[in-house]
């Protein structure tokens, strides 16, 4: 009974990964309809999503400086969540989650 519980729980938990890595598509449209692709500035996307609502600086495995997350919390009809990560200018990634 102790072995079923313990597959189970490492099923779910697989499961919940990649469901995660699913909502994670590597883009995001802004209000006025344009994309934010990783690779774009980071001025491109202060242009599309505008003022991020929190700035969280990110580190390396030695916890030395590697970039940004810019989070954006976006309210409506399917509120959503957005984390781009913003490395030397550049966006190195887009995740967009529904909340």
């Amino acid at each position: 009974m102790r072995h079923s519980w313990g597959v189970i729980l490492l099923l779910s938990v697989f499961s919940v990964a990649s469901a995660d890595a699913r909502e994670c598509n590597g883009s995001s449209r802004g209000a006025n309809g344009q994309l934010v692709i990783a690779g774009d500035s980071e001025q491109r996307v202060f242009k599309v999503l505008g003022q991020p609502t929190r700035v969280v600086p990110r580190q390396n495995r030695y916890g030395a400086y590697a970039g940004e997350d810019w989070i954006y919390y976006v309210d409506g009809y399917n509120p959503k969540t957005v984390r781009v990560w913003v490395d030397g200018g550049t966006a190195r990634s887009v995740c967009e989650t529904l909340d």
